[in-house]
């Protein structure tokens, strides 16, 4: 009887502390900013910069083979950014390029079509990427970038 109880308490333990675990969103590495304004934590990041210059990495724990989705929006307006996700390792499994010549183009091509100014406040895309261990690092690699990127997953 003693034992069942010890054996049943345990079980229950077991449950309590895997059930409460919480996931964190690691910070790896910091770009040069100027300006930031930055809202992190696990399942997101939110950033608006007047300049990123370099990389920013942050990073959360996976299970490996499994997919996720990742759903970005973004405006950048100057400069260049580089989104990749990488595996524990540094390895990068996939990445995205965002700069402004897109703002640019599309803003020119809006205009055109409505005869007037126009103005953008964001893209949308999503992505979906397979861990390949248990970690993935999102790396934002800032070339003179100003605007904003958030991403949720």
């Amino acid at each position: 009887m003693k034992l069942q109880k010890a054996i049943i308490c345990l079980l229950v333990f077991m449950i309590v502390l895997t059930g409460c675990r919480k996931e964190t969103l690691e910070f790896e590495a910091f770009a040069n900013h100027m300006g930031l304004v930055e809202e992190s934590e696990y399942g997101k990041i939110m950033m608006e910069f007047s300049k990123l210059d370099g990389e920013d990495i942050r990073s959360f724990s996976t299970q490996e083979g499994k997919k996720y989705e990742f759903q970005y929006n973004y405006l950048i307006t100057e400069g260049a950014i580089e989104v990749q996700f990488r595996d524990s390792q540094g390895n990068v499994i996939t990445s995205i390029n965002l700069s402004e010549d897109e703002y640019k183009e599309e803003k020119e091509s809006l205009q055109e079509e409505s005869n007037g100014p126009v103005e953008i406040h964001e893209f949308c895309r999503v992505i979906s990427v397979k861990s390949r261990d248990k970690r993935i690092k999102i790396a934002l690699i800032g070339k003179e970038a100003k605007g904003n990127f958030n991403i949720t997953w």
